[in-house]
């Protein structure tokens, strides 16, 4: 079956007889599908270590003003603003020494950093602090010990604001990555992708003529066909006289035994 065609120079594919070829490899598609899911989910439970998250909530106070009694719009829009500047802060290696040194973990300043992620809530003068480790424990040990180092240090070198801790970090009871669902339904779609490119491509590049119908495609005249002797004691169409003279043959090959 030749799914590709030229009529007039142009090269058209037939869809039909590619969803058809597909069908035809759904075992072996279904096998590859399968055996990459699996590969994925044996790759990710042996190879990728798991790690946890722990997070505390801080808020960004700006209060410029001495002996104000309210916060006003344009303090709190300082605030959010100021919430880059103080997670640049956090991660400055004085920030990250101390929390070294509080927490009492063997661990460098480099790595901690690479660990530490912030992120603004909704825009607000309020974001969330978090520590990725491979440890639960440490990472809520070092996520505490940023909320319990941080606020003096900041408050040293931004003047007039400071950092307030809404929540400490709790030691997490649940893995953050890596997540084996997504990565087993990833691996099942590659897959299944890469085993439907194969047999698309091989379609695609197999040119040889199996029928009269993949013959029409061509400019040359069809001057005969080679029928399948097998299939003909069958069908009874092609080559029944070889079959009746071979039966004969066999016949006469008898009677002069006999004799």
């Amino acid at each position: 079956m030749n799914v590709l065609s030229k009529e007039d120079g142009e090269v058209t594919i037939d869809i039909l007889a590619l969803l058809k070829a597909l069908w035809n490899h759904v075992i072996l598609i279904a096998i590859c599908t399968v055996a990459a899911a699996l590969l994925a989910f044996l790759i990710t439970k042996l190879f990728i270590p798991e790690t946890y998250r722990a997070k505390i909530t801080m808020y960004v106070n700006n209060r410029t003003t001495e002996g104000a009694q309210s916060i006003t719009s344009a303090d709190l829009t300082a605030a959010a603003k100021l919430v880059d500047t103080y997670t640049a802060i956090i991660k400055s290696e004085k920030v990250m020494s101390e929390t070294i040194r509080e927490a009492g973990v063997d661990m460098k300043t480099a790595s901690l950093r690479k660990i530490v992620t912030t992120s603004a809530v909704n825009n607000t003068e309020v974001f969330d602090l978090y520590v990725t480790d491979t440890s639960k424990e440490r990472a809520a040990a070092l996520a505490n010990a940023i909320a319990d180092v941080s606020p003096a240090i900041i408050m040293e070198i931004v003047e007039g604001s400071s950092v307030k801790v809404i929540d400490d970090a709790l030691v997490p009871t649940e893995r953050y990555s890596p997540s084996y669902s997504r990565n087993l339904i990833l691996g099942a779609l590659i897959g299944f992708v890469a085993a439907c490119a194969v047999v698309i491509v091989i379609t695609l590049l197999d040119d040889t003529v199996k029928s009269t119908a993949d013959f029409e495609g061509y400019k040359y005249p069809m001057l005969a066909v080679i029928p399948n002797l097998d299939e003909k004691e069958e069908s009874g169409r092609y080559g029944y006289g070889y079959g009746y003279r071979r039966k004969n043959t066999a016949k006469t090959a008898e009677r002069e035994t006999a004799r």
